[in-house]
Order: C-alpha cells, then structure tokens, then sequence
C-alpha cells in the first residue's frame, strides 16, 4: 500500500485509491487490487474550446482594498488648481468630492472587517481544534449517563444523522462566482456533514486548505491577488468530511477568472 499526498499524480476515479484517515493506493499484490484495464484504442476526443477571458478595463478598481486607495488619491489629488488646470468646474468638483467623500469612508470601513475577519478566519482552525475534544469528550461521558434520553440528546443536536448516500462513493458539488473583491463559492455535500475547500492557482500542482469543515454554503474567498492588479486563473474543489476526516471523491475542480 501507498499512502497518498498532494499532487502525488494520483486519479480520483482509480478504483485501487482508498479513503479516509490514512488515505492509500492498493499496488499490485495488495488484497482488493484491481489491475488497469488495457485500452488499445481509445476513443477520439474532440478538443475543448478554451473560454477567453476578457480583462478589466474599467479604470476604476473591482476589490474594496484597490477602490480603498483609489479613492484616497482622488480625495487629495483633485485639488482647486488641478481642477482649473483640468477645466472642471467649482460645481463638478465639489459634486465629485461629495460622491468620494461618501464612497470612502464606506469602503475603508469593509477593507476594515474583511482583515479582522481574515485575521480570525485564520486562527480558528486551531482553535477549533484544541477545543473540540473537551466538547466532544463531555457529550461522549454524558451519554453514559441514564438522564440522557434520546429526547435530550435529539434537542441538543448530539444525534449522527446517517447519510442517505453512501459517502465513499459520494462527491461533493460546487460552483463558484466572482463578486467584488471576493470570489462566492456555493454547493451541495450529499452525505457529509462538512465539505473541506482548497484553492489553488491554475498551473500551480500544491493545492491551499481555505475552508475547514465548511457546514453550510455559501463561503467567501477574499484571498487578494497573487500580483496586485493582474488577474488570474483559480481552481476550486471541495472534499467531503466526516468524523474530522475527510472521505469519498473530490468535487469537480471548477476555475474563473479573479481581477480582484
């Protein structure tokens, strides 16, 4: 048996890969082995026409943090002698300066929250994982107890739901959308109780943990662009969890095009 890492060249559809925690691949002589099947003629397949993506032309920026700064340097580089110079007059310079000054101090504000929700975002992984097991140890003791009754534990949510698919052989489902400064992912998870979601940049073999055990959808990747300015290709996929673990196939990788 192999055991299985990112980016190792491993398929998701091989049916010798074996989920769970560890994940492995069975190699010839293993029990359960299934050895390829041999394809001497393959099917023709019909080249999948590449969607072009258009840039941003729009001099006015797309992400909080870009508008943020633009419109500082509009709030102090439109000054009474540029605007002479630039022949705009009094009027159209104090409506510009009205409209700026009411965009900026909203979007300071969100560029504000974004990095203490990004802050927190971060730290809660481990937060959650140092906590957990005191939680989970108290519910496993109380259940022992003759007071806990069916109906306490269903009130309390202390109840596994079975999945009505069987998870090994289910796969989450995504899809994504590009909003201002973020991109909106949104999906299903058949049979899990939470979805892990990973990022990564198209071209690039490492895959980013961005979400864990993700409940509910939607969730928000405000990640800023790898170089400011220059949009880029992401990917996206999603993998199912159970028990903490993950379990079953990955969703399909679904990728956009994020200008920030």
């Amino acid at each position: 048996m192999r055991p299985l890492r990112w980016g190792d060249g491993s398929r998701w559809d091989d049916p010798n890969l074996r989920w769970g925690n560890p994940s492995y691949a069975l190699e010839p002589g293993d029990p359960g082995y299934v050895p390829p099947s041999p394809s001497p003629n393959p099917p023709p397949t019909t080249p999948t026409k590449r969607k072009k993506h258009t840039m941003n032309t729009d001099y006015v920026p797309l992400s909080y943090d870009n508008l943020k700064t633009w419109l500082t340097k509009q709030n102090t580089g439109v000054t009474a002698p540029l605007a002479t110079t630039i022949n705009m007059s009094t009027g159209e310079r104090t409506e510009f300066l009205a409209a700026v000054g009411v965009l900026l101090p909203a979007v300071t504000e969100i560029v504000d929250l974004m990095e203490q929700l990004e802050a927190k975002t971060a730290a809660f992984p481990d937060l959650l994982e140092a906590q957990l097991p005191a939680i989970r140890n108290a519910i496993k003791r109380a259940k022992t107890s003759p007071g806990c009754t069916a109906e306490v534990q269903t009130n309390l949510d202390w109840v596994a739901h079975a999945p009505a698919q069987d998870p090994e052989h289910s796969r989450p489902t995504i899809a994504v959308e590009t909003q201002r400064g973020r991109v909106k992912i949104t999906g299903r998870k058949p049979g899990f109780e939470a979805v892990n979601i990973y990022s990564r940049i198209k071209g690039q073999v490492q895959w980013k943990l961005i979400s864990v055990r993700k409940r509910k959808f939607p969730y928000y990747d405000e990640s800023p662009l790898a170089v400011p300015t220059t949009p880029e290709v992401r990917e996206y996929m999603a993998i199912g969890v159970i028990d903490d673990d993950e379990i079953g196939q990955h969703s399909e990788i679904i990728e956009v095009v994020y200008a920030g």
